[in-house]
């Protein structure tokens, strides 16, 4: 279907079961299962460049089109896209609608911060836009944030307007021992006048280590790995530093049958380490974590025992592990996501159940 025809078919039919946004289909694993079997909209055949002023450090792009498609564009004019750097099936819409981090959020911004403007279509089949071109261009409510993770519950993307930033030439870090607790550890690093582009506490194999990284222009990046060498830490080099950024980008955005992610205080690292298993990243910038598990795992319990220090949450490919607890035991829905739903969907005709609270 194309973007009119979705509009009309909302506006004007009775719908037999509710439309939902699927573009790769790499995102599903996130929410409850769907109160019914929705209607999947294949948008990743909208997958046009609609327009790309490359000297403003901007783009507009269908939500089909792929990182893949979107590195490739961008990255002729120097630019790059740190919200999810790394070419992949994975769509834009899809990265949106979830809210889909990477371990480069803390450094670099998560999809929240490089979404400018957004068009859509409501659950009535009214086209909107919401947001522009520019950073401050919000008078009065907000519309376009409260999209960006909802799993297609209240509109569905029709355009998707990204801030880009220039490709940093190089990139280099260092390694330091864990025996500094984290809430400790960073703020050492900045008050040593280092701006890192992430911070990352890591046991993706059998040993936990500790990663700062910085990019920038050579001169930049070599005057941040003096301070970070005066701190003790052991130098990686670009080519090493490189293959560190890539396998934990890689990681956080794979789409393993379960994922236990969320976001955690810095007083709880250590804890995370004791009551997770392995593979776990955590963004020590950014407080987001991702962790494999073998078995769904028992969200409350974990909250409980980081005495409310994190929000865990679960993504998972069967959803029959989700129904168990994708987000624990959470109060009602929000006023705000009740009266989303009201204004924008108000016969749900877009899918519905996928939040706390049913909808």
């Amino acid at each position: 279907m194309t973007p009119d025809a979705v509009a009309v078919r909302l506006a004007v039919c009775a719908l037999s079961r509710p439309l939902a946004a699927r573009g790769s289909g790499r995102s599903l694993g996130r929410g409850l299962p769907p109160a019914q079997a929705p209607e999947w909209v294949e948008t990743g055949a909208w997958s046009r460049i609609l327009d790309y002023p490359h000297a403003d450090l901007t783009i507009t792009v269908e939500p089909g089109v792929t990182l893949a498609a979107l590195a490739e564009t961008v990255g002729e004019h120097g630019a790059w896209f740190p919200a999810d750097p790394l070419p992949s099936t994975r769509t834009v819409g899809g990265l949106l609608g979830a809210d889909r981090r990477t371990p480069l959020a803390g450094g670099f911004g998560s999809i929240r911060d490089a979404v400018l403007g957004v068009a859509a279509i409501t659950g009535k089949g009214e086209r909107f836009r919401a947001g522009g071109r520019v950073v401050k261009n919000v008078a009065g409510y907000d519309l376009m944030r409260p999209l960006i993770g909802s799993l297609s519950a209240f509109a569905i993307l029709t355009e998707v307007t990204l801030r880009l930033q220039p490709t940093p030439a190089t990139w280099d870090g260092c390694r330091f021992p864990r025996s500094d607790a984290p809430a400790a550890f960073v703020p050492r690093v900045l008050r040593a006048g280092v701006v890192p582009a992430a911070i990352w506490d890591q046991r993706l194999g059998s040993e936990a280590v500790r990663s700062v990284l910085v990019a920038g222009s050579p001169a930049r990046v070599q005057g941040q790995i003096e301070r970070l060498r005066s701190l003790g830490g052991e130098v990686l080099g670009p080519q090493t530093a490189g293959e560190h950024r890539d396998a934990a980008l890689r990681f956080a955005g794979s789409s393993p049958a379960l994922r236990v992610w969320g976001g955690a205080r810095l007083d709880a690292v250590p804890e995370l380490f004791a009551r997770l298993g392995a593979p776990l990243l955590v963004d020590l910038l950014s407080g987001l974590f991702w962790c494999d598990a073998s078995e769904p795992p028992n969200i409350d319990a974990l909250r409980g025992g980081l005495a409310r220090r994190a929000h865990v949450h679960l993504a998972t490919s069967r959803w029959e592990d989700a129904r168990a607890a994708a987000w624990g035991s959470r109060p009602e829905e929000t006023g705000l996501w009740r009266g989303m739903k009201h204004a924008l969907d108000p016969d749900d005709n877009l899918v519905s159940g996928r939040f706390p609270g049913g909808i």
